[in-house]
């Protein structure tokens, strides 16, 4: 199968697409309804992922998909690629609020209506990436959403 990417064409025996317009997607009335985000990789495992990732290797490269917990509190994973590393962010959900918010919340958190609003917010402002095998919380990267990939 081929991988192919906006600047680079390259073969492998997984399939994922890089659109060429990365902004092209649009905010959803429905928080779940993902399905038409090019940067939805659905039930695309954390291997598939980061593999996909660090193949193409650029730093911002990121794609949301289902968590493979099933835990309807931490429905997604948001997965960005940054100096050589793939971070996995937890896409938290209150139910009562009907609100999405990233990470563990331990160090505090910004609520969000939807997953689109939260890709769309990152594209201007860095998310902070911490490396989960830091259990100091000291080495922490900044890094904006500039490259979705969509695997298929």
């Amino acid at each position: 199968m081929d991988i192919r990417f906006q600047d680079a064409s390259v073969t492998s025996k997984e399939r994922f697409y890089f659109d060429k317009q990365r902004n092209n997607h649009s905010l959803r009335s429905d928080p779940k309804d993902l399905e038409g985000n090019i940067w939805y990789a659905g039930t695309h495992n954390r291997h598939e992922a980061e593999k996909a990732l660090r193949i193409y290797n650029k730093n911002g490269a990121f794609l949301v998909r289902d968590s493979s917990k099933g835990n309807p509190d931490k429905p997604y994973v948001l997965q960005v690629y940054n100096n050589y590393k793939v971070y996995s962010i937890q896409i938290r959900y209150f139910e009562s609020s009907r609100q999405y918010s990233l990470g563990s919340g331990l160090r505090g958190y910004d609520v969000f209506d939807s997953v689109p609003h939260i890709i769309d917010v990152h594209k201007s402002i860095p998310l902070r990436l911490i490396d989960g095998r830091d259990q100091s919380g000291r080495q922490m990267e900044n890094c904006v959403l500039t490259v979705p990939l969509m695997l298929q």
